[in-house]
């Protein structure tokens, strides 16, 4: 198999394997159901990626490639702080509710309990967090807002966020206990904004 092909059939297996781990609960995504959603043998996906945590880092690698232009956006965007930065973080409730959800929660689950924290980081979370760190920077130096250490800032900004919807969503708030999150998203970017004149 020459290594264009290759790389191609390993690109098709990792599709397979995201969409597989977007629509299954991640305590169930064992070697063997990926390799059956991938539609091949263990010994063939044990070929292209080593073994099981080295077919979710691929997975988790390509999902967070596959983001890269919707952070591109984030990078690049101008205007008024909050107004951009309330905008930003209501595209990511929607991204949410069509497959970003899925993708924290199995990235939460497997990272938390096994030894993939460190490929969820550096794939998902990250660069998300590096894309609104480089945005209010960017603010920082244009002497719109006061954020020195903008890491920080997007932490503090994105975190109550990725809360609010693993609450509403992933753990089942949105029956026990509702949030408006368009709302509170509102509130909370002018609350930040307002801190950070």
């Amino acid at each position: 198999m020459s290594t264009a092909t290759a790389t191609s059939r390993r690109a098709e297996l990792i599709t397979r394997m995201l969409q597989h781990l977007l629509r299954t609960d991640p305590s169930e995504v064992s070697f063997r159901g990926l390799a059956e959603a991938a539609g091949v043998t263990r010994p063939t996906l044990k070929h292209h990626f080593g073994d099981h945590q080295g077919a979710l880092r691929a997975t988790m690698a390509e999902a967070g490639r596959m983001g890269t232009q919707h952070l591109h956006r984030v990078r690049q965007a101008q205007g008024d702080p909050t107004e951009v930065l309330t905008t930003l973080l209501l595209a990511v409730v929607v991204a949410w509710e069509h497959g970003l959800g899925a993708l924290h929660r199995f990235g939460l689950q497997v990272g938390l309990d096994g030894d993939l924290g460190e490929a969820y980081l550096r794939s998902i979370l990250d660069p998300t967090l590096d894309a609104f760190a480089y945005l209010l920077g960017r603010y920082h130096l244009e002497g719109v807002l006061n954020l020195p250490d903008a890491r920080s800032g997007a932490l503090s900004l994105v975190s109550p966020v990725v809360l609010a919807l693993l609450h509403q969503h992933e753990l089942g708030g949105k029956t026990t206990s509702p949030l408006d999150v368009p709302a509170f998203i509102q509130d909370h970017v002018a609350r930040f904004v307002r801190g950070a004149r």
